[in-house]
């Protein structure tokens, strides 16, 4: 698991530490494990900041497309 570069990243990374430990992020990732599917696109016109922290960890390589 160490070697994992995603595990890597959540633990070097500041930013993808803080935005993991959002609730509101906690609560969308839950409703991804679980329900599956996700308009990225919906997400950023209702709520622009918690958009923006999903593409950060899209971007980082911690979440997939």
């Amino acid at each position: 698991m160490q070697n994992d570069p995603v595990y890597q990243t959540i633990q070097t990374d500041p930013q993808v530490k803080a935005i993991l430990e959002d609730p509101e992020v906690k609560q969308l990732l839950e409703y991804l494990r679980f329900k599956g599917g996700l308009d990225l696109h919906e997400v950023m016109r209702k709520n622009p900041l918690l958009g923006q922290k999903m593409m950060y960890l899209i971007n980082k390589g911690v979440l997939n497309t």
